[in-house]
């Protein structure tokens, strides 16, 4: 199990947003799109600030 489905697990979604707006800055764009899918297939409310990547 990987950090992100450990974050899923425990139901952090404060680290995956942390995760997310890391992975923007961090130019990644592709993983943090995977994140928030996977967030929002679980049914976690990820913030607006980290949504955008999905429709980038």
């Amino acid at each position: 199990m990987n950090d992100v489905e450990k974050m899923i697990a425990v139901r952090d979604v404060d680290g995956l947003n942390d995760a997310i707006s890391f992975l923007r800055k961090d130019g990644r764009l592709a993983e943090a799109y995977h994140v928030c899918k996977l967030a929002q297939q679980n049914n976690l409310d990820v913030t607006a600030s980290a949504v955008w990547v999905l429709y980038d």
